[in-house]
């Protein structure tokens, strides 16, 4: 399953190192949903997690200074080096490498109207690692409190998990929703999205994608 998850995360960084370098050069410097940063810059800490060994980064802790400095190159050189770090294994976990390039996939393609293309599989599998760090570090890895007391019922692949009212919606806006990106709730339904724990999902994101 490993082997197989691996390589779940290299044909989605390599396919979605294609979707953006499809796009216009405006676009690859319009705001994702990480508040202040660029769609080229969250492209960048991609690139960065895809070219980095794990220790090194721990060693940098949290700074933004690398994604930043990356986020200014240019964006075909961007998408060339993560195609060719495309099956690299820094991050350790598979799922956790597979969580990070389809939740910052979406932040760049979301605000410009487009949407990543994921199948059941993949959405399962990163909606149960998100699941997982939301219930064990939250507030660490996204700044925001576990969604306890209600369960989260994915309507396009077979997944729910929790207790208590309902909140109903596709994978990727539950995915938002553990990830605590900006507007996440405005997309869910059900009698439990009123038990959401507000920490700045209507009105602002996180100050920058996750660490990872």
């Amino acid at each position: 399953m490993n082997r197989h998850r691996w390589g779940q995360v290299a044909a989605e960084r390599i396919a979605l190192a294609e979707r953006i370098l499809a796009l216009s050069p405006p676009e690859w410097d319009r705001p994702s949903r990480c508040q202040g940063w660029r769609v080229r810059d969250v492209l960048g800490h991609l690139v960065h997690l895809a070219e980095t060994p794990l220790r090194a980064r721990v060693r940098e802790g949290h700074r933004r200074d690398p994604a930043r400095g990356l986020g200014g190159r240019p964006v075909p050189e961007l998408c060339r080096r993560l195609r060719e770090a495309a099956a690299s294994r820094h991050t350790g976990m598979a799922s956790v490498a597979l969580s990070e390039v389809i939740t910052h996939g979406d932040d760049m393609l979301r605000p410009l109207g487009a949407a990543m293309t994921v199948t059941p599989d993949v959405a399962v599998a990163v909606l149960r690692q998100l699941r997982r760090v939301d219930r064990l570090a939250a507030r660490w890895a996204f700044g925001g409190r576990p969604h306890r007391g209600v369960t989260l019922a994915a309507t396009d692949v077979g997944w729910t998990s929790g207790r208590g009212p309902r909140v109903e919606g596709r994978a990727l806006d539950l995915v938002a929703l553990l990830a605590n990106r900006r507007g996440a709730i405005d997309a869910l339904t059900g009698p439990g999205v009123a038990r959401l724990p507000e920490y700045g999902q209507r009105a602002s994101g996180p100050p920058a994608p996750p660490p990872g």
